[in-house]
C-alpha cells in the first residue's frame, strides 16, 4: 500500500508533480505485474474520484466504487476517537 496526496489545492506545478507521481506508480506496478487498485479516502463521491480517473487515463487500474462514508465503521471509529 502506497499512500499518495493528490494536492488538488496547490498551485499547479505541485499538483502537476503530485500526479506525475500517481501515474508513475502505477506505471512501476503495472510494469511488474501487478494489480493496481486505488482506494480513495473520501467522505463522499461527486468530484475528486473524477479527477482521479482523468489522472489514470490510459493506464491499468481498477478504483473503489464508493466512498468511506457509507460504511458505518467509520461512524464508529470517528466517535471512538472523540471519546478518548
Amino acid at each position: 500500500m502506497l499512500p499518495v496526496s493528490l494536492r488538488d489545492d496547490a498551485p499547479p506545478a505541485v499538483r502537476d508533480q503530485a500526479t506525475a507521481r500517481l501515474r508513475g506508480l502505477v506505471e512501476g506496478a503495472s510494469a511488474v505485474g501487478s494489480r493496481v487498485l486505488v482506494v480513495p479516502v473520501l467522505l463522499s463521491y461527486g468530484c475528486v474520484e473524477s479527477g482521479i480517473r482523468s489522472r489514470l487515463s490510459g493506464l491499468p487500474y481498477e478504483m473503489s466504487a464508493q466512498a468511506l462514508a457509507p460504511d458505518p465503521r467509520l461512524v464508529d471509529w470517528v466517535l471512538s476517537v472523540a471519546l478518548r
